[in-house]
């Protein structure tokens, strides 16, 4: 009895929170990322019988593709206040951004996928190695020099780590009991393995296919 009051308490107070998050994301967008990850957490098993008709692989990838321009738009309202050459996107145009966000978190998620199918990263592995990969590459470097630099360098880099690894996480959050058992437990040289593969698709996509996708616009 006590069990299931404290579990029903819980839900309650996360689900309250979520409401009152997303009322602080209306003059402050990026703020939404809170709320939509605890209302994913909070409703995950809805959210996974709702895609469990599609296959893994589409469930897996196009629940991360839009996780992931849920996100993205959320970046594009907080940016909109300021002038186009400030704004922190892959373009300063709304639409553009969203397109071109589209293929980069394509990028992203299929190679979690990738790797996901093969080995039994948690999600806490997910979440981590994606951050790091944020904070690595957001502003060409610039977040990670600035954790060693300024005084607010390593919450910027928290909160950077978030906004970059909350699609592929939520993705698996939702999704994880389909991949199965079989697959290789995680080694430790795994996860140089993942943080490779993570950095390789990341130089792929910004160096070939960013611009030729900025070439048909």
């Amino acid at each position: 009895m006590f069990g299931w009051y404290y579990v029903h308490m819980k839900r309650n107070t996360l689900f309250f929170l979520g409401i009152i998050l997303l009322v602080f994301g209306i003059n402050n967008p990026m703020f939404f990322i809170w709320p939509l990850w605890i209302f994913v957490a909070l409703y995950r098993k809805q959210i996974s019988s709702l895609i469990s008709p599609l296959s893994l692989p589409l469930a897996f990838i196009g629940s991360g593709v839009l996780f992931g321009l849920l996100i993205e738009t959320f970046a594009i309202l907080n940016n909109l206040p300021l002038p186009a050459s400030e704004r922190i996107l892959l373009s300063p145009d709304p639409f553009t951004d969203l397109f071109l966000g589209f293929f980069y978190y394509f990028f992203v998620v299929t190679t979690w996928y990738l790797l996901l199918r093969k080995i039994s990263f948690s999600k806490t592995d997910v979440f981590v190695l994606t951050g790091l990969l944020g904070v690595a590459t957001e502003q060409g470097g610039a977040i990670l020099f600035g954790v060693f630099t300024t005084p607010l360098g390593i919450p910027l880099a928290l909160l950077i780590a978030v906004v970059y690894a909350l699609f592929p996480f939520l993705a698996y959050l939702v999704t994880e009991e389909r991949f199965g058992t079989a697959r290789t437990l995680r080694k430790i040289w795994h996860y140089p393995l993942a943080a490779l593969a993570l950095f390789v698709q990341w130089a792929i996509f910004g160096l070939f296919v960013l611009p030729f996708l900025k070439s048909l616009l």
